[in-house]
């Protein structure tokens, strides 16, 4: 079965119809689904936003689109719960759950408020399903380039949809052939490991975290398991790059990833600005949108001056 077809299940009959209608060499291409209630079903492709008619054809204007209905929004919330919200609570507070095969789906309704934090969300209006790719040798020549003689730390950075995390997982692989890596999975979304076995290949070498929050996924990591490499991905909170700060000081290579455009974004961030003048990274390398989603745009030395 297609990574596309995988996620039919989650979806009510009427719009999973409208789905197996697209072209084959079309679904390749797709990286989003957004489903709102009462507006045309949305999908990301190449960073661009296309919808797509009754017959399954791809096209530029809402207007054209088919419309998916409250109903098939609750059909899909239910789903990707497994209809037992109560299980999901804590997913559904931090507004995204992921499901088998490492897909990201994030929560749109009305927030539910417990001491100035969300508790949960209720009355959903719109579900974004983000489709996770293996694309297996898409992160060669980055691994070629900096990891094929050693290791290194590497930041890989890039806006949302850029593939970092799907580069992120060919680099766990490569690198999790050789050496000992510890993955810190805090989203699933890299391993997708599900009812304990990991769906995608991250290397032989590789011990997987899942679910763990990073900092005490790597303060895990190096207690027990020895990583010649830890690699983790979207880090920005201070718990994360104390955790990375450890980890360099304990000689531990790490390997992670954060949303920034440019170099500039990254200086913004007070964590990751830390990081960076401490020279914890050797090499800051930034991942194109749209047509060169994956690719290495821009490369830097890890101690950014300012």
């Amino acid at each position: 079965m297609e990574v596309f077809e995988e996620l039919f299940f989650y979806f009510s009959d009427r719009v999973k119809r409208v789905l197996s209608r697209i072209p084959a060499d079309k679904r390749a291409n797709i990286h989003e689904i957004r489903l709102r209630a009462g507006k045309p079903l949305a999908l990301s492709v190449f960073g661009a936003v296309r919808f797509v008619n009754e017959q399954g054809a791809l096209c530029d204007f809402p207007q054209l689109g088919f419309v998916a209905l409250p109903a098939d929004v609750e059909y899909s919330f239910n789903a990707v719960c497994e209809y037992s919200l109560y299980s999901y609570q804590q997913e559904i507070s931090d507004g995204f759950i992921t499901i088998k095969g490492g897909h990201r789906v994030g929560l749109c309704g009305t927030a539910v408020l417990d001491g100035g934090g969300v508790k949960s969300v209720k009355s959903i209006s719109s579900l974004n399903f983000r489709i996770a790719h293996q694309i297996t040798g898409c992160a060669q020549g980055l691994y070629n380039k900096y990891f094929s003689e050693g290791v290194c730390n590497m930041l890989v950075a890039g806006v949302p949809s850029s593939g970092k995390t799907t580069v992120l997982r060919d680099l766990c692989r490569l690198i999790g052939t050789r050496r000992q890596v510890a993955l810190i999975d805090e989203r699933s979304e890299i391993a997708a490991v599900y009812r304990g076995g990991a769906q995608n290949d991250v290397g032989f070498c590789t011990d997987v975290l899942d679910g763990y929050p990073k900092y005490e996924g790597m303060q895990t990591a190096l207690r027990v398991l020895s990583p010649r490499v830890i690699i983790c991905d979207e880090i920005g909170k201070a718990d994360d790059c104390e955790a990375i700060l450890s980890a360099a000081n304990s000689g531990v290579a790490v390997v992670a990833s954060a949303h920034a455009a440019t170099i500039g974004e990254l200086r913004a961030k007070s964590g990751v600005r830390r990081l960076l003048k401490r020279g914890v990274f050797d090499y800051v390398v930034f991942l194109g949108s749209g047509g060169s989603v994956g690719k290495v745009v821009a490369e830097y030395p890890g101690k950014a001056e300012e």
